[in-house]
């Protein structure tokens, strides 16, 4: 495949929808259904292994996580066969057009070049973006070099306002990885419920596909704190390019943006 960059993508609507994975996703879907259908979606992770995938179609398809992209030999057992699992689903599922958004060293990785569907269409973002050295300085993202955010949620909803959507609405961000938080009292491992629309699992806090490294508290609290951070940045991107971002979850920690207001 050749490169071909995020600025190829065309929008179709004005309102982009992000479809996190959290808890709150299943609740929210059933009450903004019928804009779903109607305007542009933005899927992440493992949600194409949901039923939500054929129902809503989205338009794009977001992945970031450097476990999707290892060499299938090297990585575990468990993210192996979901990755996989993934991977069949993309390839063999998809029967409408859609834009797989990846970073841009991925592009030779074995998940791209098994990807066999000609619905789908593969793009790539610059991966190495840096956040701003003033809160007021954003030349680097209107370039399209993506900040390193922590979470894919948050490359997601930059995604939506460097595409210019005049509203990005985001679903499903619970965000609720702090309260989660747990080590095991005489291994010092860290490890959380790792809560998501399609289930529960436990999970330990390594920091790569290899699943060798664990965390430490302070390297993990640090990482929340700035997975915040960057919603605050981008909510100023947005303000800064004059598109807005609304926080449609009906539960979320992210305090970074608009809120719909309950019924």
């Amino acid at each position: 495949r050749g490169k071909s960059t995020v600025d190829r993508y065309v929008r179709r609507s004005d309102k982009l929808f992000v479809l996190a994975n959290g808890p709150s996703l299943t609740k929210d879907v059933e009450r903004y259904e019928g804009e779903l259908l109607a305007n542009d979606c933005l899927a992440v992770n493992y949600m194409a292994l949901s039923d939500l995938y054929a129902r809503f179609k989205p338009k794009v398809y977001l992945l970031c996580d450097p476990a999707f992209f290892a060499d299938f030999g090297t990585i575990g057992a468990t993210t192996k066969g979901k990755t996989v699992r993934l991977l069949e689903t993309l390839a063999h599922k998809t029967a409408w057009p859609m834009t797989l958004v990846v970073p841009d060293r991925v592009m030779k990785s074995e998940f791209i070049t098994h990807l066999d569907n000609p619905n789908v269409t593969v793009v790539c973002y610059a991966s190495r973006g840096l956040r701003p050295e003033r809160d007021d300085d954003f030349s680097r993202w209107m370039k399209g070099r993506c900040p390193p955010v922590q979470t894919v949620t948050g490359t997601a909803v930059f995604l939506g306002v460097y595409w210019r959507y005049p509203e990005t609405w985001l679903l499903g961000a619970d965000t609720s990885l702090h309260r989660l938080i747990n080590v095991e009292q005489d291994t010092n491992r860290l490890y959380w419920m790792d809560e998501h629309f399609y289930g529960t699992e436990r999970c330990y806090a390594y920091k790569d596909e290899t699943d060798t490294e664990l965390f430490t508290m302070s390297e993990l609290l640090r990482s929340v704190a700035n997975m915040f951070r960057d919603y605050e940045l981008i909510r100023k991107f947005a303000d800064h390019v004059g598109v807005k971002v609304v926080n449609a979850s009906s539960f979320s920690f992210i305090d970074a943006f608009e809120r719909v207001q309950k019924d």
